[in-house]
Protein backbone atom coordinates (compact mmCIF):
# COMPACT_ATOMS: atom_id res chain seq x y z
CA UNK A 1 0.00 0.00 0.00
CA UNK A 2 2.85 2.48 0.84
CA UNK A 3 4.52 1.33 -2.48
CA UNK A 4 1.23 2.65 -4.47
CA UNK A 5 0.77 5.27 -2.46
CA UNK A 6 4.31 6.85 -2.93
CA UNK A 7 3.56 5.73 -6.93
CA UNK A 8 0.60 7.82 -6.67
CA UNK A 9 2.42 10.70 -5.84
CA UNK A 10 5.53 10.82 -7.82
CA UNK A 11 3.27 10.70 -10.46
CA UNK A 12 1.74 13.59 -9.54
CA UNK A 13 4.64 15.46 -8.82
CA UNK A 14 5.95 14.55 -12.34
CA UNK A 15 2.82 16.28 -13.63
CA UNK A 16 3.03 19.11 -12.22
CA UNK A 17 6.42 20.05 -14.03
CA UNK A 18 4.98 19.23 -17.30
CA UNK A 19 4.69 21.99 -19.48
CA UNK A 20 0.97 23.17 -20.18
CA UNK A 21 -0.93 21.30 -23.31
CA UNK A 22 -4.11 22.03 -24.23
CA UNK A 23 -5.72 18.73 -25.38
CA UNK A 24 -9.31 19.74 -26.08
CA UNK A 25 -10.74 23.78 -25.62
CA UNK A 26 -14.36 25.10 -26.07
CA UNK A 27 -15.78 28.39 -26.54
CA UNK A 28 -18.60 29.44 -23.61
CA UNK A 29 -21.21 32.20 -24.40
CA UNK A 30 -18.87 33.52 -27.06
CA UNK A 31 -16.33 33.75 -24.95
CA UNK A 32 -17.85 36.25 -22.30
CA UNK A 33 -18.38 40.06 -21.92
CA UNK A 34 -14.88 40.81 -20.75
CA UNK A 35 -12.14 42.50 -22.30
CA UNK A 36 -10.38 38.91 -23.04
CA UNK A 37 -12.28 36.00 -25.15
CA UNK A 38 -12.19 33.17 -22.70
CA UNK A 39 -11.88 29.60 -23.54
CA UNK A 40 -12.64 26.02 -21.29
CA UNK A 41 -9.76 23.90 -22.14
CA UNK A 42 -8.72 20.34 -20.86
CA UNK A 43 -4.50 20.18 -19.98
CA UNK A 44 -2.77 17.10 -20.47
CA UNK A 45 -1.34 17.71 -16.98
CA UNK A 46 -3.95 17.84 -15.15
CA UNK A 47 -7.07 15.62 -16.34
CA UNK A 48 -9.18 15.88 -14.02
CA UNK A 49 -9.70 19.77 -14.16
CA UNK A 50 -11.00 22.15 -16.34
CA UNK A 51 -9.45 25.75 -16.54
CA UNK A 52 -11.49 28.45 -17.64
CA UNK A 53 -8.58 31.09 -18.78
CA UNK A 54 -8.53 33.80 -22.07
CA UNK A 55 -7.60 32.05 -24.66
CA UNK A 56 -4.27 34.58 -25.11
CA UNK A 57 -2.86 34.66 -22.05
CA UNK A 58 0.07 36.86 -22.96
CA UNK A 59 -2.42 39.71 -24.24
CA UNK A 60 -4.37 39.12 -21.50
CA UNK A 61 -1.70 39.15 -18.74
CA UNK A 62 0.39 41.85 -21.05
CA UNK A 63 -2.72 44.21 -21.48
CA UNK A 64 -3.39 44.69 -18.04
CA UNK A 65 -1.02 43.00 -15.88
CA UNK A 66 -0.46 39.50 -14.80
CA UNK A 67 -3.90 37.39 -14.01
CA UNK A 68 -5.08 36.26 -10.65
CA UNK A 69 -5.60 32.28 -9.92
CA UNK A 70 -9.04 30.92 -8.56
CA UNK A 71 -9.32 27.65 -7.24
CA UNK A 72 -13.02 26.11 -7.65
CA UNK A 73 -15.11 23.79 -6.08
CA UNK A 74 -18.72 23.05 -7.60
CA UNK A 75 -21.81 22.61 -6.37
CA UNK A 76 -22.63 19.20 -4.35
CA UNK A 77 -18.66 18.40 -4.94
CA UNK A 78 -19.20 16.71 -7.82
CA UNK A 79 -17.06 16.08 -10.50
CA UNK A 80 -18.01 18.69 -13.05
CA UNK A 81 -17.73 21.99 -13.32
CA UNK A 82 -20.17 22.12 -16.34
CA UNK A 83 -23.40 23.78 -14.10
CA UNK A 84 -21.16 26.81 -13.39
CA UNK A 85 -19.41 26.67 -16.44
CA UNK A 86 -21.09 30.30 -17.64
CA UNK A 87 -20.08 31.89 -14.65
CA UNK A 88 -16.54 30.41 -14.38
CA UNK A 89 -15.74 31.41 -18.42
CA UNK A 90 -17.14 34.99 -17.81
CA UNK A 91 -15.21 36.11 -14.88
CA UNK A 92 -12.02 34.17 -16.76
CA UNK A 93 -13.05 36.66 -19.82
CA UNK A 94 -12.00 39.62 -17.39
CA UNK A 95 -8.59 38.49 -16.79
CA UNK A 96 -8.14 35.35 -14.13
CA UNK A 97 -7.57 32.04 -14.32
CA UNK A 98 -9.62 29.15 -12.96
CA UNK A 99 -8.76 25.99 -11.94
CA UNK A 100 -12.07 23.76 -11.09
CA UNK A 101 -12.83 20.25 -9.78
CA UNK A 102 -14.14 17.83 -12.74
CA UNK A 103 -12.63 16.63 -16.10
CA UNK A 104 -13.38 19.00 -19.60
CA UNK A 105 -16.56 18.27 -21.20
CA UNK A 106 -17.63 19.16 -24.40
CA UNK A 107 -21.56 18.91 -23.61
CA UNK A 108 -22.94 21.34 -21.35
CA UNK A 109 -25.16 18.21 -19.90
CA UNK A 110 -23.01 16.99 -16.77
CA UNK A 111 -24.46 13.69 -16.44
CA UNK A 112 -24.20 11.92 -13.16
CA UNK A 113 -20.94 13.02 -12.17
CA UNK A 114 -19.07 11.54 -9.21
CA UNK A 115 -18.36 13.08 -6.04
CA UNK A 116 -14.41 14.87 -5.68
CA UNK A 117 -12.34 14.87 -2.90
CA UNK A 118 -11.38 18.08 -1.14
CA UNK A 119 -7.81 17.61 -1.36
CA UNK A 120 -8.55 17.99 -5.19
CA UNK A 121 -8.37 21.63 -4.66
CA UNK A 122 -4.81 21.67 -3.10
CA UNK A 123 -3.85 18.96 -6.13
CA UNK A 124 -5.17 22.17 -8.47
CA UNK A 125 -3.32 24.61 -6.53
CA UNK A 126 0.12 23.08 -6.75
CA UNK A 127 -0.18 22.51 -10.05
CA UNK A 128 -0.92 26.42 -11.27
CA UNK A 129 1.53 27.69 -9.52
CA UNK A 130 4.28 25.60 -10.61
CA UNK A 131 3.31 26.12 -14.18
CA UNK A 132 3.49 29.65 -13.34
CA UNK A 133 7.15 29.02 -12.80
CA UNK A 134 7.59 26.47 -15.55
CA UNK A 135 9.56 28.73 -18.26
CA UNK A 136 8.60 26.01 -20.83
CA UNK A 137 4.79 26.69 -19.75
CA UNK A 138 2.43 28.87 -21.81
CA UNK A 139 1.35 30.02 -17.94
CA UNK A 140 4.33 31.27 -17.32
CA UNK A 141 4.70 35.09 -16.08
CA UNK A 142 1.15 35.37 -17.08
CA UNK A 143 0.23 34.25 -13.41
CA UNK A 144 -0.18 36.87 -10.19
CA UNK A 145 0.60 33.70 -8.01
CA UNK A 146 0.49 36.40 -5.61
CA UNK A 147 -3.09 36.80 -5.97
CA UNK A 148 -4.75 33.42 -5.10
CA UNK A 149 -8.76 32.89 -4.23
CA UNK A 150 -10.27 29.98 -2.69
CA UNK A 151 -14.14 29.62 -4.34
CA UNK A 152 -16.70 27.33 -4.38
CA UNK A 153 -20.35 26.56 -4.53
CA UNK A 154 -22.60 24.66 -1.97
CA UNK A 155 -20.60 21.51 -0.66
CA UNK A 156 -17.89 23.17 -3.11
CA UNK A 157 -18.14 26.21 -0.59
CA UNK A 158 -16.59 23.96 1.90
CA UNK A 159 -13.81 22.48 0.06
CA UNK A 160 -12.95 26.01 -0.67
CA UNK A 161 -12.98 26.88 3.39
CA UNK A 162 -10.88 23.79 3.41
CA UNK A 163 -7.82 25.03 0.81
CA UNK A 164 -8.45 28.52 2.83
CA UNK A 165 -5.84 27.29 5.23
CA UNK A 166 -2.95 27.35 2.46
CA UNK A 167 -1.06 30.23 3.12
CA UNK A 168 -0.78 31.18 -0.82
CA UNK A 169 -4.70 32.13 -0.72
CA UNK A 170 -5.62 35.79 -0.62
CA UNK A 171 -9.15 35.71 -0.89
CA UNK A 172 -11.97 33.19 -0.07
CA UNK A 173 -15.18 33.66 -2.03
CA UNK A 174 -17.98 31.51 -0.48
CA UNK A 175 -21.45 31.05 -2.86
CA UNK A 176 -24.50 29.54 -1.18
CA UNK A 177 -22.69 27.96 1.06
CA UNK A 178 -21.60 28.15 5.41
CA UNK A 179 -20.39 25.73 7.74
CA UNK A 180 -22.44 26.80 10.50
CA UNK A 181 -22.14 24.06 13.33
CA UNK A 182 -21.83 21.56 10.67
CA UNK A 183 -18.78 19.19 8.99
CA UNK A 184 -18.76 18.79 5.16
CA UNK A 185 -16.29 18.39 2.56
CA UNK A 186 -13.38 17.86 5.74
CA UNK A 187 -14.65 21.81 6.93
CA UNK A 188 -16.28 22.92 9.83
CA UNK A 189 -16.55 25.80 12.19
CA UNK A 190 -12.90 25.40 12.65
CA UNK A 191 -11.76 26.39 9.29
CA UNK A 192 -14.18 29.18 9.44
CA UNK A 193 -12.39 30.32 12.48
CA UNK A 194 -8.60 30.30 10.77
CA UNK A 195 -9.80 32.26 7.73
CA UNK A 196 -6.72 34.47 7.07
CA UNK A 197 -8.02 36.42 4.19
CA UNK A 198 -11.05 38.67 2.98
CA UNK A 199 -13.87 36.87 2.30
CA UNK A 200 -17.23 37.48 0.90
CA UNK A 201 -20.27 34.87 1.12
CA UNK A 202 -22.65 35.88 -1.92
CA UNK A 203 -25.96 34.15 -1.11
CA UNK A 204 -29.61 33.40 -2.66
CA UNK A 205 -31.59 34.97 0.11
CA UNK A 206 -33.69 33.18 3.06
CA UNK A 207 -34.93 30.47 0.51
CA UNK A 208 -31.29 29.98 -0.12
CA UNK A 209 -30.47 26.54 2.48
CA UNK A 210 -27.39 27.80 3.20
CA UNK A 211 -28.44 31.12 4.00
CA UNK A 212 -28.36 30.32 8.06
CA UNK A 213 -25.20 28.88 8.20
CA UNK A 214 -23.33 31.73 6.20
CA UNK A 215 -25.27 33.96 8.89
CA UNK A 216 -23.50 32.29 11.72
CA UNK A 217 -20.24 32.43 9.75
CA UNK A 218 -20.09 35.91 9.17
CA UNK A 219 -20.97 36.88 12.64
CA UNK A 220 -18.19 34.84 14.06
CA UNK A 221 -16.15 35.56 11.53
CA UNK A 222 -12.40 36.43 13.04
CA UNK A 223 -10.81 39.66 12.16
CA UNK A 224 -10.78 39.83 8.46
CA UNK A 225 -12.22 42.12 5.81
CA UNK A 226 -15.87 40.02 5.56
CA UNK A 227 -19.10 40.71 3.58
CA UNK A 228 -22.32 39.28 3.13
CA UNK A 229 -24.25 40.07 -0.33
CA UNK A 230 -28.18 38.28 -0.68
CA UNK A 231 -29.93 38.07 -3.73
CA UNK A 232 -33.24 36.43 -3.89
CA UNK A 233 -33.07 33.52 -6.19
CA UNK A 234 -32.53 30.84 -3.83
CA UNK A 235 -29.83 28.06 -4.01
CA UNK A 236 -29.30 27.73 -7.40
CA UNK A 237 -27.95 31.46 -7.89
CA UNK A 238 -27.67 32.83 -11.57
CA UNK A 239 -24.89 30.06 -12.35
CA UNK A 240 -26.73 28.74 -15.46
CA UNK A 241 -27.90 32.37 -16.95
CA UNK A 242 -25.85 33.77 -19.44
CA UNK A 243 -22.40 34.90 -18.85
CA UNK A 244 -23.12 33.58 -15.45
CA UNK A 245 -25.99 36.35 -14.62
CA UNK A 246 -25.81 38.02 -11.46
CA UNK A 247 -23.78 36.41 -9.42
CA UNK A 248 -21.13 36.78 -12.14
CA UNK A 249 -21.33 40.17 -11.87
CA UNK A 250 -21.48 40.36 -8.12
CA UNK A 251 -18.57 38.11 -7.76
CA UNK A 252 -16.68 40.15 -10.46
CA UNK A 253 -17.06 43.05 -8.42
CA UNK A 254 -15.62 41.18 -5.32
CA UNK A 255 -12.50 39.73 -7.17
CA UNK A 256 -11.95 42.91 -9.19
CA UNK A 257 -11.65 45.48 -6.21
CA UNK A 258 -9.61 42.45 -3.71
CA UNK A 259 -7.12 41.66 -7.07
CA UNK A 260 -7.21 44.64 -8.88
CA UNK A 261 -8.27 47.82 -7.08
CA UNK A 262 -11.04 48.22 -9.17
CA UNK A 263 -13.29 51.23 -7.37
CA UNK A 264 -16.66 49.55 -7.64
CA UNK A 265 -15.98 46.88 -5.18
CA UNK A 266 -15.01 49.57 -2.48
CA UNK A 267 -18.32 51.42 -2.95
CA UNK A 268 -20.07 48.06 -2.70
CA UNK A 269 -18.42 46.53 -0.25
CA UNK A 270 -16.93 49.06 2.11
CA UNK A 271 -19.25 52.04 1.00
CA UNK A 272 -22.42 49.58 0.95
CA UNK A 273 -23.56 51.31 -2.12
CA UNK A 274 -25.70 49.00 -4.15
CA UNK A 275 -25.72 51.54 -6.92
CA UNK A 276 -26.62 49.29 -10.43
CA UNK A 277 -27.36 45.73 -8.16
CA UNK A 278 -30.87 45.75 -7.70
CA UNK A 279 -32.75 43.30 -5.77
CA UNK A 280 -28.91 42.52 -4.01
CA UNK A 281 -28.22 43.43 -0.17
CA UNK A 282 -25.12 44.10 1.90
CA UNK A 283 -23.46 44.02 4.91
CA UNK A 284 -19.61 44.12 5.75
CA UNK A 285 -17.35 44.45 9.04
CA UNK A 286 -14.02 44.89 9.38
CA UNK A 287 -13.03 47.33 6.02
CA UNK A 288 -11.17 49.48 8.30
CA UNK A 289 -8.22 47.25 9.45
CA UNK A 290 -4.80 48.26 7.90
CA UNK A 291 -4.57 46.00 5.05
CA UNK A 292 -7.50 45.93 4.32
CA UNK A 293 -8.11 45.78 -0.02
CA UNK A 294 -8.20 49.52 -1.10
CA UNK A 295 -9.28 51.24 -4.00
CA UNK A 296 -6.44 52.58 -6.32
CA UNK A 297 -7.61 51.53 -9.84
CA UNK A 298 -8.99 55.08 -10.91
CA UNK A 299 -6.32 56.67 -9.60
CA UNK A 300 -3.83 54.63 -11.38
CA UNK A 301 -5.71 54.93 -14.89
CA UNK A 302 -5.56 58.66 -14.43
CA UNK A 303 -2.06 58.99 -14.19
CA UNK A 304 -1.75 56.41 -16.69
CA UNK A 305 -4.00 58.14 -19.34
CA UNK A 306 -2.01 61.99 -18.75
CA UNK A 307 0.52 60.27 -20.08
CA UNK A 308 -0.70 59.39 -23.34
CA UNK A 309 -0.05 61.07 -26.29
CA UNK A 310 -3.23 63.13 -28.38
CA UNK A 311 -3.92 62.60 -31.96
CA UNK A 312 -2.61 66.08 -32.52
CA UNK A 313 0.71 64.91 -31.55
CA UNK A 314 0.83 62.14 -34.90
CA UNK A 315 -1.92 63.52 -37.12
CA UNK A 316 0.90 65.21 -39.38
CA UNK A 317 4.20 63.41 -39.96
CA UNK A 318 6.64 65.01 -41.72
CA UNK A 319 7.68 62.55 -43.87
CA UNK A 320 6.17 61.65 -47.43
CA UNK A 321 3.95 58.81 -46.83
CA UNK A 322 0.65 58.49 -44.97
CA UNK A 323 1.04 55.74 -42.42
CA UNK A 324 -1.36 53.51 -40.81
CA UNK A 325 -1.26 51.96 -37.49
CA UNK A 326 -2.69 48.31 -37.27
CA UNK A 327 -2.77 44.82 -35.84
CA UNK A 328 -2.04 42.54 -38.24
CA UNK A 329 -3.30 38.57 -37.63
CA UNK A 330 0.03 37.37 -39.36
CA UNK A 331 1.89 39.44 -36.15
CA UNK A 332 0.10 38.92 -32.92
CA UNK A 333 1.10 40.32 -30.03
CA UNK A 334 2.94 43.67 -32.51
CA UNK A 335 1.60 46.68 -33.43
CA UNK A 336 2.36 47.61 -37.02
CA UNK A 337 3.14 51.27 -38.43
CA UNK A 338 3.55 51.67 -42.37
CA UNK A 339 3.03 53.91 -45.30
CA UNK A 340 -0.99 53.48 -45.97
CA UNK A 341 0.05 52.83 -49.75
CA UNK A 342 1.94 50.07 -50.32
CA UNK A 343 1.85 50.11 -53.78
CA UNK A 344 4.83 52.68 -54.14
CA UNK A 345 6.99 50.15 -52.76
CA UNK A 346 8.30 46.52 -54.30
CA UNK A 347 11.49 44.75 -54.58
CA UNK A 348 13.37 47.47 -56.59
CA UNK A 349 12.32 49.99 -53.25
CA UNK A 350 11.56 47.93 -50.41
CA UNK A 351 10.25 49.04 -46.81
CA UNK A 352 13.57 48.54 -44.12
CA UNK A 353 12.12 46.97 -41.03
CA UNK A 354 12.18 48.53 -37.46
CA UNK A 355 11.74 46.29 -34.68
CA UNK A 356 11.07 48.16 -30.80
CA UNK A 357 10.22 48.16 -27.35
CA UNK A 358 8.22 51.01 -25.74
CA UNK A 359 8.69 51.89 -22.01
CA UNK A 360 9.85 49.91 -19.38
CA UNK A 361 9.34 46.47 -21.69
CA UNK A 362 5.89 47.32 -21.98
CA UNK A 363 3.23 45.48 -23.51
CA UNK A 364 2.14 48.74 -25.33
CA UNK A 365 1.77 49.06 -28.72
CA UNK A 366 0.61 52.73 -29.12
CA UNK A 367 1.94 55.08 -26.06
CA UNK A 368 5.05 55.90 -28.70
CA UNK A 369 2.70 56.59 -31.64
CA UNK A 370 3.42 59.69 -32.57
CA UNK A 371 7.73 58.79 -32.92
CA UNK A 372 6.82 55.55 -34.60
CA UNK A 373 4.54 57.15 -37.39
CA UNK A 374 6.99 59.72 -37.86
CA UNK A 375 9.72 57.16 -38.45
CA UNK A 376 7.04 55.37 -40.57
CA UNK A 377 6.25 58.30 -42.64
CA UNK A 378 9.45 58.24 -44.04
CA UNK A 379 8.99 54.69 -45.84
CA UNK A 380 9.64 52.13 -43.14
CA UNK A 381 7.29 49.17 -41.22
CA UNK A 382 8.52 49.48 -37.47
CA UNK A 383 7.20 46.72 -35.92
CA UNK A 384 6.49 47.60 -32.04
CA UNK A 385 6.14 44.55 -29.34
CA UNK A 386 2.77 44.93 -27.60
CA UNK A 387 -0.94 45.91 -28.68
CA UNK A 388 -2.83 48.99 -28.76
CA UNK A 389 -4.22 49.87 -24.81
CA UNK A 390 -7.89 48.80 -24.90
CA UNK A 391 -10.12 51.11 -23.17
CA UNK A 392 -10.03 50.41 -18.91
CA UNK A 393 -6.26 49.04 -19.24
CA UNK A 394 -3.09 49.92 -19.09
CA UNK A 395 -0.06 48.20 -20.83
CA UNK A 396 1.74 45.55 -18.00
CA UNK A 397 5.44 46.28 -17.77
CA UNK A 398 8.06 43.91 -18.44
CA UNK A 399 6.16 41.40 -21.07
CA UNK A 400 8.08 42.33 -23.70
CA UNK A 401 11.07 39.43 -24.36
CA UNK A 402 14.07 38.95 -26.56
CA UNK A 403 11.72 36.30 -28.25
CA UNK A 404 9.33 39.52 -29.12
CA UNK A 405 12.05 40.58 -31.66
CA UNK A 406 12.87 37.63 -33.05
CA UNK A 407 8.94 37.05 -33.62
CA UNK A 408 8.85 40.29 -35.47
CA UNK A 409 12.28 40.22 -37.61
CA UNK A 410 10.56 36.49 -38.49
CA UNK A 411 7.20 37.96 -39.56
CA UNK A 412 8.97 40.50 -41.96
CA UNK A 413 11.15 37.83 -43.70
CA UNK A 414 7.73 35.39 -44.01
CA UNK A 415 5.59 38.11 -44.98
CA UNK A 416 7.89 39.02 -47.96
CA UNK A 417 7.89 35.56 -49.49
CA UNK A 418 4.28 34.78 -48.71
CA UNK A 419 1.99 34.39 -51.80
CA UNK A 420 -1.25 36.39 -51.19
CA UNK A 421 0.76 38.78 -48.67
CA UNK A 422 -0.27 42.26 -48.93
CA UNK A 423 3.76 42.52 -48.17
CA UNK A 424 5.16 40.16 -50.52
CA UNK A 425 8.03 41.25 -52.18
CA UNK A 426 7.90 44.94 -50.82
CA UNK A 427 9.84 44.38 -47.47
CA UNK A 428 13.75 44.23 -46.72
CA UNK A 429 13.92 42.07 -44.34
CA UNK A 430 17.42 41.51 -43.98
CA UNK A 431 17.83 45.09 -43.85
CA UNK A 432 16.64 46.18 -40.22
CA UNK A 433 17.18 48.35 -37.12
CA UNK A 434 16.94 47.07 -33.69
CA UNK A 435 15.65 50.00 -30.77
CA UNK A 436 14.56 49.94 -27.27
CA UNK A 437 14.03 52.44 -24.81
CA UNK A 438 14.77 51.81 -21.30
CA UNK A 439 14.49 48.08 -20.86
CA UNK A 440 13.73 47.88 -24.09
CA UNK A 441 17.30 48.50 -24.63
CA UNK A 442 18.41 45.35 -22.95
CA UNK A 443 16.17 43.67 -25.69
CA UNK A 444 18.31 45.01 -28.02
CA UNK A 445 21.58 44.52 -26.97
CA UNK A 446 20.86 40.81 -27.21
CA UNK A 447 20.68 40.88 -30.47
CA UNK A 448 23.95 43.20 -31.27
CA UNK A 449 24.95 40.43 -33.22
CA UNK A 450 22.00 39.35 -35.80
CA UNK A 451 23.12 39.80 -39.48
CA UNK A 452 19.71 41.12 -40.26
CA UNK A 453 20.39 44.29 -38.05
CA UNK A 454 22.50 46.94 -40.07
CA UNK A 455 21.81 49.24 -36.87
CA UNK A 456 20.73 49.78 -32.94
CA UNK A 457 19.67 53.07 -31.36
CA UNK A 458 19.28 53.01 -27.53
CA UNK A 459 16.95 55.41 -25.94
CA UNK A 460 17.39 56.18 -22.18
CA UNK A 461 19.07 52.96 -22.02
CA UNK A 462 22.40 51.56 -22.15
CA UNK A 463 23.24 48.24 -23.78
CA UNK A 464 26.20 46.57 -25.25
CA UNK A 465 29.45 46.43 -24.03
CA UNK A 466 30.62 47.90 -21.18
CA UNK A 467 33.26 45.15 -19.27
CA UNK A 468 36.02 44.33 -20.07
CA UNK A 469 36.70 41.85 -23.37
CA UNK A 470 32.85 42.66 -23.53
CA UNK A 471 31.23 41.05 -26.76
CA UNK A 472 31.20 44.25 -29.30
CA UNK A 473 28.48 44.89 -31.41
CA UNK A 474 28.80 44.01 -35.66
CA UNK A 475 26.65 47.12 -36.99
CA UNK A 476 26.58 50.75 -36.08
CA UNK A 477 25.23 52.29 -32.75
CA UNK A 478 23.33 55.11 -31.46
CA UNK A 479 23.02 56.29 -27.81
CA UNK A 480 20.42 58.95 -26.84
CA UNK A 481 19.79 59.85 -23.65
CA UNK A 482 18.56 62.85 -20.84
CA UNK A 483 20.37 65.50 -19.00
CA UNK A 484 18.86 64.42 -15.59
CA UNK A 485 17.91 60.45 -17.07
CA UNK A 486 18.44 57.38 -14.45
CA UNK A 487 20.16 55.92 -17.36
CA UNK A 488 22.63 58.60 -18.62
CA UNK A 489 25.64 57.19 -17.04
CA UNK A 490 25.03 53.87 -18.12
CA UNK A 491 24.11 55.32 -21.93
CA UNK A 492 27.84 56.61 -21.59
CA UNK A 493 29.33 54.18 -20.33
CA UNK A 494 28.24 51.86 -23.52
CA UNK A 495 29.32 54.59 -25.57
CA UNK A 496 32.53 55.03 -24.50
CA UNK A 497 32.73 50.91 -24.83
CA UNK A 498 32.22 50.38 -28.13
CA UNK A 499 35.25 50.22 -30.13
CA UNK A 500 34.70 47.75 -33.23
CA UNK A 501 31.81 49.51 -34.98
CA UNK A 502 30.81 53.53 -35.58
CA UNK A 503 28.95 54.90 -32.39
CA UNK A 504 27.42 58.45 -31.54
CA UNK A 505 26.31 59.44 -28.08
CA UNK A 506 23.86 62.63 -27.85
CA UNK A 507 22.28 64.19 -24.14
CA UNK A 508 19.31 66.37 -24.44
CA UNK A 509 17.64 68.25 -22.35
CA UNK A 510 14.12 67.03 -21.20
CA UNK A 511 11.57 68.41 -18.55
CA UNK A 512 10.11 66.69 -16.24
CA UNK A 513 10.39 62.99 -16.58
CA UNK A 514 13.46 62.77 -18.53
CA UNK A 515 13.56 58.94 -18.64
CA UNK A 516 10.30 59.09 -20.81
CA UNK A 517 12.39 60.76 -23.76
CA UNK A 518 10.52 62.94 -26.15
CA UNK A 519 8.36 59.97 -28.36
CA UNK A 520 4.96 61.52 -26.55
CA UNK A 521 6.08 65.05 -28.23
CA UNK A 522 4.72 66.01 -31.69
CA UNK A 523 5.51 63.63 -33.94
CA UNK A 524 8.21 62.26 -31.53
CA UNK A 525 10.00 65.70 -30.52
CA UNK A 526 13.85 66.02 -31.17
CA UNK A 527 13.84 61.81 -30.73
CA UNK A 528 11.82 61.71 -33.85
CA UNK A 529 14.16 64.23 -35.98
CA UNK A 530 16.97 62.12 -34.47
CA UNK A 531 15.81 58.67 -35.44
CA UNK A 532 14.42 59.40 -38.98
CA UNK A 533 18.21 61.13 -40.08
CA UNK A 534 20.28 57.68 -38.52
CA UNK A 535 18.12 55.56 -40.14
CA UNK A 536 17.86 57.34 -43.32
CA UNK A 537 21.88 56.83 -43.59
CA UNK A 538 21.92 53.79 -41.95
CA UNK A 539 19.01 51.62 -43.53
CA UNK A 540 19.09 53.52 -46.84
CA UNK A 541 22.09 55.10 -47.09
CA UNK A 542 20.94 58.31 -47.80
CA UNK A 543 24.60 60.14 -46.88
CA UNK A 544 23.06 63.49 -47.05
CA UNK A 545 21.95 62.66 -43.30
CA UNK A 546 25.58 61.63 -42.15
CA UNK A 547 26.64 64.97 -41.38
CA UNK A 548 24.15 64.97 -38.52
CA UNK A 549 26.31 62.88 -36.81
CA UNK A 550 30.03 63.94 -36.69
CA UNK A 551 29.82 65.61 -33.85
CA UNK A 552 30.37 69.45 -32.74
CA UNK A 553 26.56 69.58 -33.04
CA UNK A 554 26.49 69.54 -36.37
CA UNK A 555 23.20 69.50 -38.39
CA UNK A 556 20.10 68.80 -36.20
CA UNK A 557 21.76 68.96 -33.39
CA UNK A 558 22.11 72.47 -33.12
CA UNK A 559 18.64 72.42 -31.83
CA UNK A 560 19.10 73.85 -28.45
CA UNK A 561 17.95 71.26 -26.82
CA UNK A 562 20.43 68.80 -27.31
CA UNK A 563 23.21 69.80 -25.23
CA UNK A 564 26.11 67.55 -26.07
CA UNK A 565 27.16 64.84 -28.96
CA UNK A 566 29.69 62.51 -29.75
CA UNK A 567 31.07 60.38 -32.00
CA UNK A 568 33.76 57.97 -33.33
CA UNK A 569 34.40 55.80 -35.97
CA UNK A 570 32.09 57.31 -38.11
Amino acid sequence: MKRILLSAIISLLALQTLPAQVKASKIIDGGGTGPFKATAVSEAGLPDFTIYRPVNLLESAGTDGTLPVIIFGNGGCVNSSVGHERFLSEIASHGYVIVAIGPFQSSNKPGRPESSESWRMFQALDWICAQGRNEKSEYYATLDLNHIASMGMSCGGAQAYYLSSDPRIKSLVILNSGMGNMTMANSSKANVAAVHCPTVFVLGGPEDIAYNNAHVDYDNFPAQPVAEVNLPVGHGGTYADEYGGEFARMTLAWLDFVFKGHDEGERIFKGLDLTGFDGWTVRSKNFDLPGAPRATRAKTMEAYRALRPTEDKWAKPTGPYAVVMEVDPTCPDHTIYRPSDLSKFSAKNPLPIVVMSGPGCDYDGDSYRPFWTEVASYGYVVVASGLPVKEGTRAAMGFNKVSSFEAALKWAETENKRPGSKYQGKLAPQNAAAMGQSCGGFLTASLMNDPRLKTLMFWNAGGTPTGENAAQPSCPVAYFSADNDMALAGAQASYEAVTAVPAFFAKCDIPGDAHGGTFREVNGGPYGKAAVAWLNWRLKGQTKYARNFKGNKSGLFKDARWLETRSKGM
